[in-house]
């Protein structure tokens, strides 16, 4: 799990995150790219980047506290549930404001192109990563709600820039058709180049 520099600074579009592993689906490198406020609450408790190696002998699930403090916790009892029930429980058990990343049953059975669901309706889902997941024995990763600010060094130059890239971004085509139809239109320009 990586989250850019960018994220959480107000920049548009720059709330982003990837997840990259060894993908089940091209057994080579994959990615996918995924937003929302997860990204922004991992960079808020402090972290850039996760990595997770090795298997778990259990069901577990990680939990990101807002300072940054890291704890493993079973997850045999949410093991075998749905997406949106498993997110209801674990923002239930450590608050309304976390946000979570997880799997459900088909990240659990290994299949192959299984997404993870971050906060019910961002999908991290190309590249079989929720399979990689499962296969570690990783229901989710559930970050804590965090008040603190991340500023950047130079406060008037970064808002300058901002303003900037927010003008250029409206102009764009890209902006309209992504207001429109999300990322699915880039899917047929991709496949033409």
């Amino acid at each position: 799990f990586g989250a850019g520099c960018l994220v959480g600074n107000g920049v548009m579009a720059g709330n982003r995150m990837v997840l990259s592993a060894k993908s089940p689906v091209t057994d080579m490198f994959g990615d996918t790219n995924v937003g929302g406020n997860f990204p922004v609450l991992m960079r808020k408790a402090g972290i850039d980047n996760l990595v997770f190696q090795g298997k778990a002998k259990e069901p577990v699930y990680v939990l990101l506290k807002g300072n940054g403090d890291i704890e493993i916790h079973s997850a045999k009892d949410i093991w075998g549930k749905y997406t949106d029930e498993t997110t209801d429980i674990l923002t239930q058990r450590h608050g309304e404001k976390s946000e979570v990343a997880c799997i459900g049953t088909a990240g659990e059975n290994l299949i192959r192109f299984a997404n993870v669901m971050m906060s019910k309706n961002h999908a991290a889902g190309r590249m079989g990563l929720g399979c990689v997941m499962g296969s570690k024995n990783l229901k989710a990763v559930v970050i804590e709600f965090s008040v603190r600010k991340m500023l950047p060094g130079d406060q008037e130059l970064f808002d300058e820039i901002r303003f900037k890239w927010l003008k250029n971004c409206m102009k764009s085509m890209s902006t309209a058709l992504g207001k429109v139809y999300g990322t699915l239109f880039l899917l047929e320009i991709n496949m033409k180049g």
